[in-house]
């Protein structure tokens, strides 16, 4: 059993908590986890782990990357250039999108756990709820790639350990992996006689309803179904545990806890279902899937991630709707790289599940870090 003084009584170098008797050489709860996420000391408790205790050079398997991994770090190149060429379209067509929300009204809502309308913007009040949604998008991309390109630069040993801890690396190994996991759900349902057709109204949208909907649905949908559904439980649990800094868990990027883990599964629910009604029932399946990726970003790096994902998603029908020469290239480079990073998201959810006995409940329970005095 951990108590409140354990993590101050490692921080002094003791051997055995005075409070409880603890053992503190051992590390803490989280050291498990981080060593096998490739870390090389603990987030929690700075504990260098096991895994690492001979240099990298001395790795037998220094500078022969994985495969599957270089094939998913591919992909990671393929993602930041589709996500430029989407941001560019958005800015490029921004006035477009301007003009199309003066002219019609747009709904903010939230997911509790159905579709609940909170206010409605039109015209200059539109126009500016429009440009915060871009301001945040443009954030999101600037922390993403923030976090993300310095690991990319090449290494002589071919370590690629810190590539995969970033955003950007999920997001392509998520996308890839989710597209082939939608396309097998709706071949199946299509099999029994329930297509997964395109909205009519889809195809009658102009480019400046498109470049405003989308763009919408990557920031709003991701506070109404990640924000309130995870973030929102997660930060009032780390308030009852006195941390004082329990607001930014309202940001995501709190970590995978048990507690997490059954807020991610209702989340991506209740996303596919509030799906349902533009979509029809056999929308559900697949979006699922979308929903499952965007909480795990949402959980292990941040809001910021998850938006990334869903703005990449979203957009990426207005690269293809270009031409059809772009359109073909697109889906031959998904589909490929997509097979390629299936097999590594298997492989981690497979580990992933076999390790959920070693989760936290929640993640708040030890160490000093945020708590009141």
């Amino acid at each position: 059993m951990v108590c409140d003084r354990c993590e101050e009584s490692r921080e002094k170098g003791y051997s055995f908590c005075p409070g409880c008797g603890n053992p503190l050489n051992e590390g803490c709860l989280y050291c498990a986890q981080y060593e096998h996420e490739g870390y090389e000391y603990c987030g929690k408790c700075g504990r260098r782990l096991e895994g690492h205790s001979q240099p990298v050079s001395e790795n037998k398997n220094a500078g022969s990357p994985n495969p599957m991994k270089m094939g998913t770090l591919f992909s990671t190149v393929f993602i930041i250039i589709a996500l430029v060429a989407e941001l560019g379209s958005m800015l490029y067509f921004f006035g477009d999108g301007l003009d199309w929300v003066f002219d019609n009204k747009t709904t903010f809502f939230l997911l509790l756990p159905g579709i609940v309308k909170v206010c409605t913007f039109t015209g200059a009040s539109g126009q500016a709820y429009f440009v915060l949604i871009a301001i945040a998008i443009i954030l999101s991309f600037a922390v993403t790639m923030y976090q993300s390109l310095p690991a990319m630069k090449p290494r002589s040993d071919g370590d690629t350990s810190k590539v995969e801890r970033t955003p950007l690396y999920g997001i392509a190994m998520l996308f890839g992996s989710v597209i082939i996991l939608e396309l097998i759900v709706m071949l199946i349902i299509g099999a029994f006689g329930e297509p997964l057709e395109v909205p009519e109204w889809i195809n009658e949208m102009s480019m400046g309803e498109s470049i405003f909907s989308y763009a919408e649905a990557a920031v709003i949908e991701e506070i109404a179904s990640r924000v309130v559904i995870i973030g929102v439980p997660m930060a009032l649990l780390a308030l009852c545990y006195g941390r004082r800094d329990f607001l930014k868990n309202l940001l995501g990027g709190f970590g995978m806890s048990r507690v997490a883990l059954i807020l991610l599964i209702a989340s991506s629910i209740i996303f596919a279902v509030a799906h349902m009604g533009s979509w029809g029932i056999a929308k559900i399946f697949p979006t699922i899937f979308g929903g499952l990726a965007m909480g795990w970003l949402y959980i292990e790096y941040g809001v910021h991630a998850s938006i990334m994902y869903h703005f990449l998603n979203d957009y990426l029908s207005i690269l293809v709707s270009v031409n059809d020469v772009m359109a073909s290239a697109l889906f031959l480079i998904l589909l490929v790289a997509g097979l390629v990073c299936l097999i590594e998201v298997l492989k981690k959810t497979s580990d992933g599940i076999r390790r959920i006995r070693e989760l936290p409940i929640c993640g708040f329970e030890t160490g000093s870090e945020g708590k009141e005095d």
